[in-house]
């Protein structure tokens, strides 16, 4: 009979081993993390008034610099500002003063305009942080967002919309004029018309009139009407026109492929070319 000369060490691996389980056990026991978390709520005052325009800036260096932001509009006639202020506490750190570090006011910008201010004690950012400001407000009122590094995501708004993210998504439901730009972000979008341009993340649109939307580094895809400009640097572009249009339609794809989807019965002409990809027109 042949014996290999790992018999031993095989024999040895087969045996139960029960130090390493008692070690664990030993850790665990032996750490004990007294923490909690933080998630309070912090509101602005009283309803600023009158107002046809709403400026939240999440500016470089801001509070609201990494900040999401959500704004919900309806048939309300007031409007709303709250801060969510998220953090882990440690043992012995007051919950209400930490939260007290966090202030949300509402700034007067011109006779139109009023901006959001949210503001926080340096104590207060070593524990905690804004994990989101929303505003809720009546619908049609007008905005003008801007995030450092945030995503944005608007609802129920039927005004005009001007949103721009640095590095962050923007999401928009339902309103009017657009102007969307994110550039390391996606762009998702259902309005009347308008822009969208996204430097490195793709784009999503349901717009029933004109529209102007460019991808640097990313794909268009949607439903539109009306007319307008879509172009794609290194991605494609996959659209489906819900209407008859009321202007010309240009399409411009260098590296990536054009589907293009047009109602029945509806006639025209096309002139379609992609850089380095197919074109496709179904009905």
């Amino acid at each position: 009979m042949i014996r290999s000369n790992l018999e031993p060490a095989m024999n040895l691996f087969s045996r139960p081993v029960r130090l390493l389980p008692i070690a664990i056990a030993a850790l665990s026991s032996a750490c004990t993390f007294n923490t909690s978390w933080l998630d309070r709520r912090v509101s602005a005052g009283a309803d600023p008034g009158s107002f046809d325009v709403l400026t939240v800036d999440g500016a470089p260096g801001s509070v609201l610099a990494d900040t999401s932001l959500r704004v919900v509009g309806s048939e309300r006639t007031d409007a709303e500002a709250t801060a969510h202020v998220v953090g882990l506490l440690g043992a012995g750190d007051d919950a209400a003063a930490i939260t007290e570090g966090f202030t949300v006011d509402w700034m007067r910008i011109d006779a139109r305009a009023m901006g959001v201010r949210v503001e926080a004690a340096p104590r207060a950012l070593d524990h905690a942080w804004i994990d989101e400001v929303q505003v809720d407000l009546p619908s049609s009122r007008d905005l003008v967002l801007r995030t450092e590094s945030g995503s944005m995501q608007v609802s129920g708004v039927t005004g005009r919309v001007e949103a721009h993210a640095s590095s962050g998504s923007i999401e928009v439901v339902g309103a009017g004029i657009v102007d969307l730009s994110a550039a390391s972000g996606s762009i998702d979008v259902s309005a009347a018309a308008g822009n969208a341009h996204a430097m490195s993340g793709s784009i999503v649109l349901a717009l029933d009139g004109w529209v102007d939307a460019s991808a640097e580094s990313g794909s268009v895809a949607g439903r539109i009407g009306g007319g307008g400009m879509i172009t794609a640097t290194s991605g494609s572009i996959d659209v489906e026109l819900t209407r008859p249009l009321d202007w010309d339609l240009v399409f411009g794809a260098e590296s990536g492929s054009i589907h293009f989807v047009v109602p029945s019965g509806v006639s025209m002409a096309f002139d379609l070319a992609a850089g380095g990809g197919s074109v496709s027109v179904d009905v």
